[in-house]
């Protein structure tokens, strides 16, 4: 991610690309964050992924103050939807939906109680076109969380609504050691997304679980060669 981005930023300087939107993660936030993030918590993250994408956050800004480069940027909850085969530590969300709708069982790798803050693929995308919308006077925060699903559910709340369309769903639960290591300290519940609400009119389509199991399930069952599914 380091060295990418920067290579990304200093090519956009030199061949004066007018703007560069940037993704980052609610991984830049973990010791003391607390269980509400809003944009203004101080980011001290857990992990080399979330130290990674901080760095890039402050680089882009350096970018955008110096260079003029009109440097915008994202952070993502959790993103659920189809076709991920790399597991992190919130892959759950998603595969707890993929899974049955595949006809698959699936081993949560989470304890029952586990939650974190998720948001549908199709925002996720959508807050994507809107930011790089956005006027470039509206951008003063720069750096952005968004959020979707309100309130964040506990992975036995996503197993629930998963029964309600897929009664007979082989679900089970063996939490894997290192990754409950880090749900102890990235304990955030709510991740506010006040600013890109007010700066540039983000809201979320999909806010409710219901509607993002019942049309995962709707995608993966339609066409799962879509997302490389079999």
């Amino acid at each position: 991610n380091v060295v990418g981005t920067m290579n990304v930023l200093e090519a956009a300087r030199l061949f004066d690309v007018p703007q560069l939107v940037f993704t980052s993660t609610i991984g830049t936030f973990a010791h003391g964050a607390g269980t509400v993030v809003t944009d203004h918590t101080i980011q001290r993250p857990a992990t080399m992924y979330g130290s990674g994408k901080l760095y890039c956050e402050c680089l882009g800004r350096f970018f955008r103050t110096h260079f003029g480069l009109d440097f915008r940027a994202i952070r993502f909850p959790s993103v659920i939807g189809p076709g991920t085969k790399l597991r992190t530590v919130a892959q759950y969300n998603s595969w707890m939906i993929e899974y049955p709708a595949l006809g698959k069982p699936f081993e949560c790798f989470v304890t029952e109680g586990t939650k974190g803050p998720g948001m549908y693929f199709k925002d996720a995308v959508r807050s994507l076109l809107m930011i790089a919308d956005a006027p470039r006077d509206s951008i003063v925060m720069v750096n952005y969380n968004v959020g979707g699903l309100v309130p964040t559910p506990t992975a036995k709340e996503l197993e629930l609504e998963v029964r309600k369309h897929i009664p007979d769903a082989a679900i089970t639960y063996v939490p894997d050691p290192a990754i409950m290591d880090y749900y102890a300290t990235a304990k955030t519940e709510a991740f506010d997304d006040s600013c890109a609400r007010e700066e540039w009119g983000w809201l979320p389509e999909y806010g409710s679980l219901d509607e993002i199991v019942a049309d995962f399930i709707h995608e993966v069952r339609t066409d799962p060669s879509r997302y490389g599914l079999p």
